[in-house]
């Protein structure tokens, strides 16, 4: 399995963010809003279903934060009515602009933390606030955002279910399959709940409302997705993430009350997958037997259907999570 699809946060990396003189950037992102996340050895950091900054280093090696501009698009361009006619070009909030702008540093030498970080702490509660802006009247993110909402609400070792990644990116367990594929999925969640004195690690697709159980990215292709991550080396993928999460975000203070010690020893290696569904309008019986059927049906497909999957729905507006919640029906 690649290295680059086990978490992990890379040793340059790690020594730059500890630098004292980078301690008000690990303060702020210690936000309850914001999630610190690692991708392929690179830190970034996200808000209300997008990328809040990208944390990368200059030519020197030094810290300096990034922020998509295109978050201060005004609303969503109109379609096309034939393929013949352009685009219209995207409208823009000008103050929104400059400001997103002026935080990313138009030039290489004003890109550093040092030169970044008055503006950054400064408009720490704008960014958001334009961020929401754009996920209200530009890209509806329904599945991001509470997605993003159950990580901010199960980040306390004191509770039973504790989430540590989401969209949470798969290869192939073989060359072959990795290179034909690309990542095999993306999961939307992986969290650790209490299982005694130990944890299970649970693989969590979620989805907002019943429109997307079929198709692309439907229950089943989900229900697919899951026998290759549960294969022997994709597991093991995910074990040894696991750890690397938690013991990046303790040293860096971004997950409350975990062990002192954590490694493989304290996880049962069971890794399980369940379907959680946030619901509405219908009824949770009938959405779940909805869900049921999707599952049926794909196992019968498969020639090696996951050993064990759950599946529940839920009409609760919290976003907590719990072992009955995520055990609730087995398929």
């Amino acid at each position: 399995m690649k290295k680059d699809y086990i978490q992990h946060l890379s040793e340059k990396m790690e020594k730059e963010l500890l630098k004292p003189e980078n301690a008000g950037l690990l303060k702020m992102i210690a936000d309850d809003d914001l999630v610190f996340a690692v991708r392929k050895g690179k830190p970034m950091v996200y808000f209300s279903g997008g990328v809040f900054c990208w944390i990368l280093t200059n030519k020197k090696g030094e810290i300096y934060l990034k922020i998509d501009p295109s978050y201060a698009k005004k609303e969503k361009r109109p379609g096309r009515k034939s393929k013949d006619e352009p685009l219209a070009p995207p409208v823009y909030i000008p103050e929104y602009l400059e400001l997103l702008n002026s935080l990313n540093g138009e030039e290489e030498n004003h890109k550093s933390w040092q030169k970044q970080k008055d503006g950054w702490l400064k408009n720490k509660e704008e960014i958001k606030k334009i961020m929401k802006n754009f996920y209200i009247n530009v890209k509806r993110n329904e599945e991001g955002e509470r997605r993003h909402q159950i990580a901010v609400n199960n980040n306390d070792f004191s509770e039973d279910v504790v989430v540590l990644d989401f969209e949470y990116g798969m290869v192939g367990e073989t060359k072959d399959e990795a290179k034909k594929h690309g990542k095999i999925n993306k999961v939307d969640i992986i969290a650790l709940v209490r299982n005694g004195d130990k944890y299970d690690i649970a693989i969590i697709e979620l989805k907002v409302g019943t429109d997307a159980f079929r198709g692309k990215a439907g229950i089943a292709d989900h229900v697919k997705d899951f026998g290759e991550v549960l294969k022997p080396k994709a597991k093991d993928c995910i074990i040894k993430s696991v750890v690397n999460i938690v013991n990046i975000k303790t040293k860096f203070n971004l997950i409350k009350n975990a062990p002192a010690v954590f490694n493989e020893d304290i996880l049962t290696k069971r890794v399980y997958p369940a379907i959680l569904v946030y619901e509405y309008e219908r009824d949770v019986q009938a959405v779940n037997r909805m869900i049921k059927d999707e599952i049926d049906a794909a196992v019968r497909e498969m020639v090696n259907p996951p050993g064990e999957l759950y599946y529940s729905t839920t009409n609760e507006t919290n976003c907590k999570l719990s072992l009955e919640l995520l055990t609730k029906n087995k398929a």
